[in-house]
C-alpha cells in the first residue's frame, strides 16, 4: 500500500502522483464518471500501468448508454425500444413518449453509472420531475420502454482463456 503524507490527497486520475505507485497490478474499482467511463483506464494505459477490466475504449463506449445500445443493435442483438434527447424540452419529449414508447418508461442520464438519476415513470404526471432529475447529471438522456423482464448478470473474465461466472438474477425489492 502506498502511503502519502498527512493532508496530502491521492486521486487516482492525478497523473503527478500515479508514478509514485508501484503495484504489480491495479484494480480500478470505481463507479460512475472517472471510474467506469474509460478515464482511469486511459490513465493507466498512458502510464504503462497494468490493470484489470475493460480497456479505455470499451469502458467509454459502454458508459454511454445510447452508444452502447446502437453498437448492440449493429451487432444484431435485440434491445428494448428507446429514445434519447439532448435538451430538456418537456412538450417534445412527452409527445415522443406517447407516440413511440408508451408508459411505463425509465428516464436515465446517458453517462452515469449504477442507478444515479434514474426514474421509473408510470404516467405522464411523473415525467417532468424525472426529466429534471436526469438532466441534472448531464446534457444527454435516454428514455427506455419499461419491459417485463428478468435481469440476469454474468461475469466474463480472461483474455486467452475465458472464464464465465454462474448467472445471478437481480431481483428488485423497492
Amino acid at each position: 500500500t502506498q502511503q502519502f503524507k498527512t493532508g496530502e490527497s491521492f486521486l487516482p486520475w492525478n497523473c503527478d502522483r500515479l508514478h509514485r505507485l508501484n503495484a504489480d497490478i491495479y484494480f480500478p474499482m470505481l463507479h460512475g464518471p472517472n471510474g467506469e467511463d474509460g478515464k482511469i483506464q486511459g490513465l493507466f494505459e498512458m502510464s504503462g500501468k497494468p490493470y484489470v477490466g475493460a480497456n479505455s475504449v470499451a469502458s467509454a463506449l459502454a458508459m454511454d448508454k445510447i452508444v452502447a445500445k446502437i453498437l448492440l443493435q449493429k451487432a444484431g442483438l435485440k434491445v428494448g425500444d428507446y429514445i434519447y434527447f439532448q435538451h430538456n424540452d418537456y412538450p417534445t419529449i412527452k409527445k415522443s413518449i406517447s407516440e413511440t414508447l408508451g408508459y411505463p418508461v425509465f428516464v436515465k442520464p446517458a453517462f452515469m453509472g449504477s442507478s444515479v438519476g434514474i426514474s421509473r415513470v408510470d404516467s405522464e404526471s411523473g415525467l417532468k420531475e424525472a426529466l429534471d432529475l436526469a438532466f441534472r447529471y448531464g446534457g444527454k438522456i435516454i428514455i427506455e420502454q419499461g419491459l417485463k423482464i428478468r435481469e440476469i448478470e454474468v461475469s466474463v473474465m480472461g483474455n486467452d482463456e475465458i472464464m464465465v461466472s454462474r448467472p445471478g438474477e437481480l431481483i428488485p425489492n423497492n
